[in-house]
């Protein structure tokens, strides 16, 4: 059996365990090209998944991942009660973060997921890079992230403001280049010597 012919027959599975589910939510996705966002009803699944762990955080209706209109990349996202998820056509999806009214931009090639309110980086074939163990992580800049763990969003106007905890930074692999124990400006300080070398 070829690996397009085994990929099929993964789909076919992995979509008649989607219909026979009865757990599928509503969702709001963009629609063959067009400007307008289409809402359908049994569009994603998480149960479905619950049986196949494959990594992924749920599957995606088949009509759905037929009928999205894709990135270069190979990527859709997806609105539904649960969150925002990217999702390619095999209906894989990776939650990832509401950001400027959006799903999350890919920085460096990564993007950051949520899960049980913790950040964490996932990449362009939804492959989780960095699992989600920090409170907060600001997207990926010159290799460097900064993040957090123990800090709480306060409400500054229209944003929210991040507030107390620790702060570090990580490197693209998830190694900590900076430990966990600063205040914010005493990791952005740690980071710019960092930077600035010996």
């Amino acid at each position: 059996m070829t690996l397009v012919m085994k990929a099929l027959l993964l789909l076919t599975v992995l979509f008649v365990e989607f219909a026979k589910a009865d757990n599928a939510s509503p969702c709001t996705y963009r629609h063959l090209n067009e400007l307008e966002l289409n809402q359908v009803d049994n569009c994603i699944n998480f149960q479905a998944w619950l049986k196949r762990p494959n990594g992924s955080d749920a599957l995606i209706a088949k009509q759905v991942a037929i009928t999205a209109t894709y990135d270069k990349g190979s990527l859709s996202y997806l609105y539904s009660k649960h969150g925002l998820f990217y999702f390619n056509r095999s209906g894989t999806a990776r939650r990832t973060i509401n950001y400027d009214n959006g799903p999350d931009y890919f920085q460096e090639g990564l993007a950051r997921t949520s899960w049980r309110e913790k950040i964490g980086f996932f990449d362009k074939q939804l492959n989780i890079i960095i699992p989600p163990i920090f409170d907060f992580a600001f997207p990926f800049k010159n290799g460097y992230s900064l993040v957090c763990n123990g800090c709480r969003k306060s409400p500054d106007g229209e944003y929210n403001e991040l507030v107390g905890g620790y702060w570090g930074v990580i490197l693209r692999s998830g190694e900590i280049a900076i430990p966990i124990k600063f205040t914010n400006s005493g990791a952005v300080a740690a980071l710019n010597k960092l930077k600035a070398g010996p």
